[in-house]
């Protein structure tokens, strides 16, 4: 599957989550946040093709932020 035919089926089933749906996968620890500033269809591309660096640099910025925050 190419990443277009991936942004396409993402953006083919992107909908508002209601909570109720969410529960089961907050339970098992597999839902992921993506910030505000971040395009959820990006974010979903990258993960789906395996874009582990492109991934993890925005979990370590994410990281960083959280660390900054308190101080």
């Amino acid at each position: 599957m190419t990443n277009q035919d991936i942004r396409a089926q993402l953006n083919e089933n992107l909908d508002e989550a209601e909570w109720a749906w969410l529960i089961p996968h907050v339970q098992k620890d597999s839902v992921i946040v993506v910030a505000a500033e971040l395009d959820l269809i990006d974010v979903g591309v990258a993960i789906a093709s395996d874009k582990v660096s492109q991934v993890q640099n925005w979990i370590d910025g994410a990281i960083r932020c959280l660390g900054n925050h308190g101080k």
